[in-house]
């Protein structure tokens, strides 16, 4: 079977990682993602296991790997589009109210999907620049309430000030902000580094620039590719490859534990479970707010938690935990195994005793 990618972007995917995961893990019976994501891992393995089971809280990313199983044609017709910079703003927006509308509809309806919603995130995940396209707020987040502060205030223009007729503000020679009398008569406009500027005319991400690379090419379903002129026929082509690869994989919209269960992990062939955990790295890591877990302030708890499970299972499954190196110490006759990355941290996966391939003794213990 030709190996697969992700038809789209995502950051924390693990694909740099595959031939090293399978090689610890070997042939599995039982494979288990309980932070799908892109799915890299899974994707990656050059002999499917016969039964396999992913699990995200995101219910974009559920949304999109249940749609392509079930109608590959219509997410590839919603995927396929020109780079229109209003497009990518206001997909952005109308897939956050969808998905903050309908979380519940995900986790109660097993056969639900929208292949819409998948073909447009697919194409917004592949045209944005960095992290949180279509970041909903995470699954705690699905009921939204107004915000009221400690004592009855609102925020912003909601505020309730404490002086109803307060005065306004004068310093010596002028206000402040929109009201303050400059010095230089002619000041020039402030412009970022990044090209944006401050205040209202900063660039948020919720009008972000299409992402294009140097060589005019773009990502994912945008990338252009010398296999067809017909760029539909090139990513329904993948979306089809993907749907024939996930035919009999378990898709969950659950909580992590949840594809942990006994009854998921099931009785046969215990030796040759293998479990791939990739949760939000520690917050004090790495950039927050690139998963929606981080606005829900969940990422460093699932991190501890999940460690711990695998730490606890070790000794009866193949488990690989995937971190920052610091953030947890390798448990005792666990390997470790690391790569350099973008940024001031090496990322690390840390293999259980199960696993085969290598000398627990032969590597050193952190």
């Amino acid at each position: 079977m030709p190996k697969l990618n992700a038809p789209f972007p995502y950051f924390g995917g693990k694909k740099r990682w595959n031939d090293k995961v399978w090689e610890r893990f070997g042939e599995a019976h039982t494979y288990i993602e309980p932070f799908a994501g892109s799915l890299a891992v899974l994707l990656g393995n050059p002999k499917p296991a016969k039964r396999e089971i992913v699990c995200d809280t995101h219910s974009a990313v559920c949304n999109f790997w249940r749609a392509v199983k079930a109608d590959p044609e219509q997410v590839a017709s919603y995927a396929t589009n020109p780079t229109i910079h209003q497009d990518l703003t206001a997909r952005h927006r109308w897939l956050i109210q969808y998905f903050t509308e309908n979380h519940a509809k995900f986790e109660t309806d097993p056969d639900y999907y929208d292949c819409k919603a998948a073909g447009w995130w697919c194409w917004g995940m592949s045209n944005w620049i960095g992290g949180n396209f279509c970041d909903y707020g995470g699954s705690s987040q699905h009921n939204l309430i107004p915000f009221v502060g400690n004592h009855g205030q609102g925020q912003g223009l909601n505020a309730q000030r404490t002086h109803k007729d307060k005065i306004p503000y004068v310093k010596d020679g002028g206000g402040r902000g929109v009201n303050a009398q400059r010095n230089v008569r002619d000041q020039r406009p402030s412009v970022q580094l990044s090209g944006a500027g401050r205040g209202v005319n900063a660039q948020r991400q919720s009008d972000q620039i299409p992402y294009v690379r140097s060589s005019g090419g773009g990502r994912g379903v945008n990338s252009q590719t010398t296999h067809t002129n017909d760029h539909y026929e090139f990513v329904l082509n993948t979306m089809q490859q993907l749907a024939e690869r996930l035919f009999k994989v378990i898709v969950l919209n659950r909580s992590w534990e949840s594809a942990l269960t006994n009854s998921m992990i099931g009785t046969q062939h215990r030796d040759k479970v293998c479990i791939f955990v990739d949760p939000p790295y520690i917050l004090d890591q790495r950039t927050a707010s690139l998963y929606h877990t981080d606005a829900s302030k969940l990422s460093n708890t699932i991190a501890h938690e999940s460690y711990q499970w695998c730490v606890k299972h070790g000794d009866q499954f193949r488990i690989a935990y995937a971190s920052h190196e610091g953030d947890f110490d390798v448990p005792p006759g666990w390997t470790v195994e690391t790569q350099s990355m973008t940024g001031k941290n090496l990322d690390q996966i840390m293999f259980s005793p199960t696993c085969i391939g290598k000398d627990p003794g032969a590597l050193f213990d952190h």
